[in-house]
């Protein structure tokens, strides 16, 4: 099957332009991405803090608003979700040029590649692929993430790279790659971990019923992502641990017969005696009423 290249694809030096779906949106910096991310993390954070918590103090209130906004920033600078941000590619006759949403521009030589190769792999329980070229060059490890090409340009891109790799005579095994499957399943590890992390912190200042619902949301997290990757052997130990978590959790309950809700409602008075509800009035403790009903109070 012939694939016939159109006009705006081809550049006055005879260049080849692959142009994704979002190539003719402008170009948009990174940081006004951290900082959309930032606010929508906080405003999140600010809402769960008047869902569960309301005591007007810092010390309740940075950890909602600050913590959810570092999270969702975070997750925004996944190197794996900021590759899928690729507006163009173009192949010269001495290299290809990468062209990102934020404006930067990578440009690699084919004489500087060590190794290339195409590759598509399923991401699990999605029913999609990821169609993926990946290479190596000047000692580092490199994945651009194609599907935005479309269907027709993606075909016409392998065409195009697979012909100029064999004249170049570049091998076709990349070993050491990082792709972004491996980079999600990092990023599963690392939110299951930081919650163990942020769950065991706030129990120790106290926080109990923030801490449990922040850290075993974060942890659930962590667990739906290495549960998407568990064909790596870093998300299977993450199931592994949080199988044995829950087991020894379940075990715990049933083998000291602890009432679940009576404790929630321990942590909750214990919290609460840190600070006053603004609903609350500022009042002093209200005086017990004498037994002697004709006495009056002083």
């Amino acid at each position: 099957m012939e694939y016939v290249f159109q006009e705006d694809e081809i550049g006055p030096d005879n260049e080849l332009i692959f142009k994704t779906d979002i190539a003719d949106q402008p170009d948009k910096p990174w940081w006004k991405t951290l900082l959309i991310a930032f606010v929508c993390g906080a405003i999140i954070g600010l809402l769960l803090w008047l869902r569960y918590d309301r005591i007007v103090h810092w010390t309740h209130i940075a950890p909602y608003v600050g913590g959810f906004a570092v999270l969702v920033s975070g997750l925004v600078l996944v190197p794996g979700l900021r590759n899928s941000e690729l507006k163009k590619i173009i192949v010269y006759s001495d290299g290809f040029h990468v062209i990102r949403r934020d404006g930067k521009r990578n440009v690699y030589a084919w004489d500087d590649l060590q190794a290339a190769h195409f590759d598509s792999y399923p991401i699990a329980n999605m029913r999609t692929n990821v169609s993926a070229f990946k290479f190596r060059t000047s000692g580092k490890n490199h994945e651009l993430l194609i599907d935005g090409l479309g269907p027709r340009r993606i075909k016409l891109f392998r065409m195009v790279m697979t012909a100029v790799l064999e004249q170049h005579d570049i091998p076709v095994e990349a070993e050491g790659t990082r792709t972004f499957y491996n980079q999600l399943s990092m990023a599963g590890v690392g939110v299951f971990v930081v919650s163990i992390i942020f769950m065991a912190m706030a129990h120790l200042l106290a926080y109990h019923t923030l801490g449990t619902i922040l850290g075993v949301s974060f942890m659930a997290a962590g667990v739906v992502i290495s549960f998407m990757t568990r064909k790596q052997t870093r998300s299977q130990w993450v199931l592994v641990v949080a199988a044995m978590m829950i087991v020894a959790t379940v075990g715990y309950i049933y083998a000291f017969d602890v009432n679940v809700q009576q404790t929630l409602q321990q942590w909750e008075q214990k919290e609460r005696m840190l600070g006053r509800p603004p609903w609350e009035p500022n009042q002093p403790p209200a005086q017990p009423m004498p037994k002697d009903p004709k006495a009056t109070i002083s």
